[in-house]
C-alpha cells in the first residue's frame, strides 16, 4: 500500500506500487487542512526527487472547500517548483466535474502548463487517466 497520512477528517494514500497519491476528501476541506494536503505532497516529491505528482481526488464524501481552503491551495500551488502535476477528481457531480474541467484549463495556462487535471465520474476512469498520462510523462522525459 505505502504510506497513510490523515489531514482532518481526510486521507492521504502515497501507493508505492502505482505511483499515485490518493486523496480521499471526507467532508468540508478547511485551509490549514489545504495547506497541509499541498505541503505533504510537495515534501512527498522533494523526499522522491519526483518530476511529476500523479495525484487523484476521491470526491465521494466531499463538502466542498472553504474559501479559505480555496485560496490556501491557490497561492500555494502557484509556488510550486519545477514539478508537474497530474491529478484526476472522480466522484463529484456531473455539474461541478464540468467547472472543474473548465477551471483547470485556466490553471494550466496560469502555471505554465504544469498542471493537467481532469473530473471523471468513476475511480476506475481516474486510474485510467493517471496510467496514461505517467506513460506519456516517461515517454516524454526519455526524449526531450
Amino acid at each position: 500500500m505505502g504510506q497513510k497520512k490523515v489531514i482532518g477528517a481526510h486521507e492521504l494514500i502515497f501507493e508505492d506500487e502505482t505511483g499515485i497519491i490518493v486523496f480521499v476528501q471526507n467532508g468540508t476541506l478547511g485551509g490549514p487542512e489545504a495547506l497541509d494536503l499541498v505541503d505533504s505532497i510537495a515534501e512527498h516529491a522533494d523526499r522522491t526527487s519526483a518530476k511529476a505528482v500523479f495525484l487523484m481526488t476521491d470526491y465521494r464524501k466531499s463538502d466542498g472547500m472553504t474559501t479559505e481552503a480555496r485560496e490556501a491551495m491557490s497561492t500555494r500551488w502557484g509556488k510550486a517548483r519545477d514539478v508537474h502535476t497530474y491529478s484526476a477528481l472522480f466522484g463529484a457531480s456531473f455539474a461541478l466535474r464540468t467547472i472543474v474541467n473548465l477551471v483547470t484549463r485556466a490553471a494550466k495556462m496560469l502555471s505554465g502548463g504544469k498542471l493537467t487535471s481532469t473530473a471523471v465520474a468513476t475511480e476506475t476512469e481516474a486510474r485510467a487517466w493517471l496510467a496514461e498520462q505517467q506513460a506519456l510523462f516517461r515517454a516524454r522525459s526519455q526524449h526531450p
